[in-house]
């Protein structure tokens, strides 16, 4: 019983037209409460239904009950309380069928995930990535685009069956009767019978029905007096629409609409036509016959719903396909593809999409165009490109004719300031200036406030953009163009660039630099009287003893530039003598551009290399110590490995005196079992063993390179793998070259 009563008053929400949240609020409120079917026929009543309107929900709710293996769509039409904006086929938007879908399965009523059983007209972008105008309003609620149904009924409403006729007569009479139009579009008034009111609008229906009571009621329409009772007519609950709807929609059909619909609003129950139908040309169909036709997008585009229908009973709503699609991106207001009429052109294009943006370029426009295909033939060609002037386009009458798919791009003016100059260096405000008529050297100094200080009044430079592109260079005097000189003091175009230098920077910096053996190198900022000493104490290191040590006192070396600004002079110094006496006369001023160069004092002290190479774990030059041999070579190279050749070790070795120009080096060769009587020699710790210090080693020279061969005859031991249906599946070492498989 609790599931009947929750049907009968959801259906009563969908009736009276109430939101979705308001739906959600009663079923709530029913499930809270756990109300009554005496409280739900009370609280139905005061909505305004009747006793019969209620006892019928409750019954065709008993029924839906025992019939529950049923289709949605049966199970609505036993409910008996029609539901708007449903397609008898499909239910678009069910709140009604979740209390369905959940009786189905047994489990408490509660809502259904909606978006599951919609269909949406959604606007889907194209290859470029624009989506179709218009398309993704009718994935709005319905409710939010339906006039309200508390007010005035429209004057041209005709009555029919299922509406509801409110007669009041008050004055000396007095009584309120709620009559019900029957299929046959008769009512029935008590005490005098049936009256015939199909088909009559308000004004006809109140005069007819005023004949009618002035029949039994004499005070309402008295010959010749005053009448002392009188007859107000007024409508109550009206009767839901059903219309067809056909053509490019997603889920053709008959749908329940709300009284009041309109073409416009009609198109809101069904979500739309999908991306294939039109929205320009949208037909009304009754009796057979087209009655209006209206245009969405000048509603869209206007708010006006001009032509708009009010809809009647079986009218047909009918969307035909889609007609010219052109699409427009780039420099526009509402990029997007949009249907066009025929006659529309270009300029009716550029309205429909918000107009062009402030920065859109018009000279030049890009359309990307699908060759007819009449015309494909003819131009060789599937697609072509057309630049048209925009700006041209929009001051004419007449219209530029655009075809089905083109693509219109409008670009963009340049990010370019034409009438600009810009100033930088040493004045008070750097930056950009506005021309104007005219400006010249002197006047855009003065709209920068001045000169800075140190500004260098010998010279300035102009930077002029040649129409190719490339610049050229303007020299000038500034002291002159300050002065008004005509020659130097210039009038500027747009795009020119004027540079002001400062006096630091056309002579040598105030800085100096030390590098080498000191802890901090770097530049240091030139102060006044600043000496040597200075410097190399700033740069920190000479008060550690050890780092001290370290240094090569005898030297160190400062470079000079010299007067011509290119070549540098050496002037060297005893570092020694001007870290113990800095009063002596080395510490002579810094002058600006002066750098020092510190000497670390093994800076004269060369390193004397050996080399190893061939058979040994670790190849490369060491540096030659005292007494060493060729053994102590062999053991910083990581030792020998297995492969070595032990009966030959090459030494390359210079001559010291270069005794013979024509000869590079000389080769030792010698046996390395005969000089150090061993065998075997594989690791570092055999060569400890077996390769003992004597007097009859080989000692090694400056620049000696040691080369040890690996045996030619050396191999791995050869094996083979068996595996499959033998008893020792596994891997087998060739113990000779005449062995067989079956060995």
């Amino acid at each position: 019983m609790k599931k009947i009563i929750q049907i009968i008053l959801i259906s009563a929400n969908i009736l009276i037209s109430q939101t979705s949240e308001q739906i959600k609020q009663a079923k709530d409120l029913i499930r809270k409460t756990g109300m009554s079917e005496s409280q739900v026929r009370k609280e139905a009543k005061a909505r305004g239904y009747t006793d019969k309107q209620i006892d019928n929900a409750i019954k065709k709710g008993k029924d839906f009950q025992a019939e529950s293996s049923k289709s949605y769509s049966g199970a609505s039409e036993n409910i008996g309380l029609p539901i708007l904006g449903k397609s008898n086929e499909v239910s678009i938007k069910p709140d009604f069928t979740a209390t369905i879908e959940s009786d189905y399965s047994g489990k408490e009523f509660e809502d259904v995930d909606e978006s599951k059983l919609e269909f949406h007209s959604e606007a889907q972008p194209d290859q470029y990535g624009v989506s179709y105008f218009g398309y993704d309003i009718f994935a709005k609620d319905p409710a939010l685009f339906q006039s309200t149904s508390v007010g005035v009924v429209d004057p041209d409403y005709l009555i029919g069956p299922g509406d509801e006729i409110i007669v009041m007569l008050w004055g000396e009479t007095q009584f309120r009767q709620v009559l019900a139009v029957d299929r046959e579009g008769f009512v029935f008034i008590p005490e005098i019978g049936q009256v015939f009111v199909n088909g009559l609008d308000l004004d006809l229906l109140e005069s007819k029905l005023f004949r009618v009571f002035s029949q039994s009621y004499a005070s309402l329409n008295p010959q010749g007096r005053t009448p002392t009772t009188f007859l107000d007519v007024s409508l109550g609950l009206l009767r839901p629409l059903r219309i067809q709807v056909l053509g490019e929609v997603a889920q053709p059909g008959a749908y329940t609409v709300s009284p009041t619909a309109t073409l416009f609003s009609s198109l809101y129950y069904f979500n739309g036509p999908t991306n294939l139908g039109s929205l320009r040309d949208i037909r009304l169909i009754r009796g057979g016959k087209e009655i209006a036709s209206i245009d969405f997008y000048d509603y869209l585009l206007t708010g006006k719903k001009l032509k708009d229908q009010k809809l009647q009973l079986d009218d047909v709503v009918f969307i035909p396909r889609r007609l010219k699609s052109v699409s427009i991106v780039g420099e526009i207001n509402r990029p997007g593809i949009y249907e066009l009429k025929p006659g529309e052109g270009l300029k009716d294009l550029v309205a429909m999409a918000g107009d062009l943006k402030i920065t859109a370029y018009l000279k030049r426009s890009q359309i990307d165009r699908i060759v007819p295909f009449e015309e494909r033939d003819k131009l060789g060609a599937d697609r072509m490109f057309a630049d048209v002037n925009l700006g041209n386009i929009l001051n004419l009458e007449e219209k530029f004719p655009l075809q089905d798919g083109d693509y219109i791009h409008v670009f963009s003016v340049l990010d370019i300031r034409q009438n600009v100059v810009e100033l930088r260096g040493a004045v008070t405000r750097p930056g950009r200036f506005d021309i104007g008529d005219s400006l010249k050297i002197s006047e855009l100094i003065n709209n920068a406030d001045g000169l800075l200080g140190d500004a260098y009044l010998e010279r300035a430079e102009v930077f002029r953009q040649k129409p190719d592109f490339t610049k050229e260079l303007i020299l000038l005097n500034l002291s002159k163009a300050l002065e008004g000189d005509p020659e130097n003091d210039i009038t500027l175009q747009g795009l020119d660039s004027v540079r002001i230098y400062g006096v630091h920077e056309m002579v040598s910096k105030n800085s100096v630099s030390i590098f080498g053996h000191v802890k901090n190198e770097g530049s240091y900022f030139l102060h006044e009287n600043m000496k040597l000493y200075d410097l190399i104490f700033k740069a920190g290191g000479f008060e550690d003893k050890e780092f001290k040590k370290r240094a090569f006192l005898e030297r160190a070396d400062l470079f000079r530039m010299n007067d011509d600004g290119i070549t540098q002079n050496i002037e060297s110094f005893h570092l020694g003598n001007l870290l113990n006496s800095p009063q002596s006369k080395e510490n002579s001023n810094l002058r600006p551009g002066d750098r020092i160069i510190i000497y670390n004092n093994d800076i004269f002290i060369s390193n004397e290399p050996v080399s190893i190479a061939g058979v040994v774990r670790e190849p490369g030059t060491f540096n030659l110590k005292t007494n060493m041999t060729l053994k102590d070579l062999i053991l910083e190279a990581g030792g020998l490995n297995s492969k070595v050749y032990r009966h030959r070790v090459e030494v390359a070795r210079l001559d010291p005196l270069n005794n013979d120009l024509d000869q590079y080096a000389k080769s030792i060769t010698f046996d390395i079992d005969d000089k150090f009587s061993i065998s075997n020699v594989i690791t570092k710790e055999s060569l400890l063993k077996d390769m003992p210090f004597s007097t009859h080693d080989f000692y090694l020279k400056p620049y000696d390179l040691v080369n040890i061969r690996p045996d030619p005859f050396f191999t791995d031991q050869k094996q083979v793998s068996i595996s499959g249906q033998v008893l020792y599946p596994g891997i087998y070492t060739i113990l000779n070259s005449n062995e067989k498989i079956t060995d």
